[in-house]
């Protein structure tokens, strides 16, 4: 999956920002009849001192009626996901994580786990997975980075501990989703990783820079583009799958009342506000980079999302790219109402 996606583990987000009008990570909107959902994108593990807590996401947090995150964070959870992780990730009786790599993909296996204090003969061990996420943990250790810094562990003390906590998947689901990854995939994700830890910190520094920048198409060439390009299938798997199953949460929240927080690794979906008729034409332009589709009934589950000015009634947006705005404007009195929703 990459060491920089896993330091900001992709969850949800139908609604990406196309920027940010302040320097600090971005917080998300979501109206409905009779709630409001903040969604917050967390890069789970950080180095101590930062001042990243948006003024926004701590007005909702004092208020909360509920507060989510991807799984529990509770001590039972942990525990289970310690035990799935050697359960599943260890190798059969017979092989080795080297018996599955390339000359030059042990080489550089070998060099890294030496720079990260990490024993080889251990790695060998496991399967690619958790031989990816055991190195990665390693390098953030060494970058002074810790589990305990990141938003989620953060954000859980601030919040009033009567505030019921909820979670999208268990701990189960989430060591699913990387144990039963083909093989492959698992290969071309570890190779992907092992290239980043060989540059050193610099690769999840750049990631951090531009969370709390709030540089959103940052974040999508930081933490997205390298996992895209080396294992689709893990993307398809790790983003899009989830990104459906947790909208379908999402919209049932909607459905109740009062507010809630949900804190989910930091996101990629960048939102292009396109005149209707203009649609096909955009999805033509944009399409040719591979990675962009249009608002449809599965919502949005591609790093650059087209939409319709007709549909982003009742979003909020730090920021949007509107294309064309003389061609919304052109529609009278309601293409100038179009707009002005775009635009506000």
């Amino acid at each position: 999956m990459t060491r920089r996606f896993i330091s900001a583990l992709v969850g949800l987000f139908f609604w990406l920002l196309a920027g940010a009008a302040v320097a600090q990570p971005p917080v998300w909107v979501v109206h409905g009849p009779h709630a409001t959902i903040f969604l917050f994108g967390s890069v789970h593990i950080l180095p101590p001192g930062l001042d990243w807590e948006p003024p926004m996401l701590k007005r909702a947090l004092a208020v909360a009626d509920d507060l989510w995150f991807e799984i529990p964070l509770d001590a039972a959870s942990s525990l289970t996901a310690t035990r799935l992780a050697a359960l599943h990730g260890l190798q059969a009786p017979g092989e080795s994580l080297s018996g599955e790599l390339s000359i030059a993909s042990r080489a550089r296996l070998a060099k890294v786990a030496q720079g990260c204090g990490v024993s080889v003969e251990g790695l060998d061990r496991l399967r690619p997975w958790l031989a990816e996420i055991t190195l990665s943990l390693a390098a953030y250790r060494q970058a002074g980075a810790i589990q305990d810094e990141g938003v989620e562990r953060q954000i859980a003390a601030l919040a009033p501990p009567a505030v019921p906590r909820r979670a999208f998947e268990t701990a189960e689901e989430q060591i699913g989703l990387l144990s039963n990854a083909p093989l492959p995939d698992q290969i071309a994700s570890l190779e992907e990783t092992l290239g980043e830890l060989d540059e050193g910190p610099a690769s999840y520094e750049r990631v951090v820079t531009v969370w709390m920048a709030g540089d959103t198409p940052g974040l999508v060439r930081e933490a997205l583009d390298p996992m895209i390009k080396s294992s689709p299938g893990i993307y398809r798997s790790l983003v899009v799958a989830r990104n459906h199953r947790w909208v379908d949460q999402i919209l049932t929240r909607l459905k109740g009342g009062g507010e809630a927080v949900m804190v989910v690794g930091v996101g990629h979906l960048v939102g292009l506000v396109v005149a209707p008729e203009h649609m096909v034409e955009m999805a033509d332009l944009t399409g040719a980079e591979g990675d962009v589709g249009a608002l449809d009934d599965n919502g949005m589950t591609r790093p650059v999302t087209l939409v319709a000015a007709t549909a982003v009634k009742g979003l909020e947006f730090d920021a949007v790219v509107v294309v064309e705005p003389a061609a919304i404007a052109a529609g009278g009195v309601r293409g100038l109402r179009l707009l002005y929703v775009a635009m506000t």
